[in-house]
């Protein structure tokens, strides 16, 4: 797995590897695989934002978020995902991390206030 070759490269020579598309032509496997890794998740996070939102939980969602969107934990999911409003009907704009509600607290705390349920339609 490309994951584990990156974290043996980057534990033994304590460096990054180099883009996957700059490799010398007699690079190891290990080298390559760590590579392949890295510009992937490089690439991954060019897309990604930090964010805040309004009752204050830091999170990291996709550039095209943008005030007023809303983070909403769908029951069954395991994530937050963030959903624009688009006249009476929501936008999945992608998922989203935000500390404090990835391991159910979001479910735990909407049920202890008394809120009820919401529903969306999406487009």
């Amino acid at each position: 797995m490309n994951f584990n070759a990156y974290l043996s490269y980057v534990s033994r020579t304590e460096l990054q590897p180099p883009e996957h598309g700059l490799l010398p032509e007699a690079a190891s496997d290990e080298l390559r695989q760590a590579s392949i890794f890295y510009t992937k998740f490089s690439r991954a996070w060019l897309n990604l934002i930090p964010f805040f939102t309004t009752s204050g939980r830091a999170g990291i969602g996709r550039k095209l978020a943008k005030s007023g969107d809303i983070v909403v934990v769908f029951f069954g999911m395991d994530h937050p995902v963030l959903l624009r409003a688009h006249g009476e009907y929501y936008r999945h704009i992608g998922d989203t991390y935000v500390h404090g509600i990835m391991d159910g607290e979001a479910v735990r705390e909407h049920r202890a206030a008394g809120k009820a349920s919401t529903t969306f339609s999406l487009v």
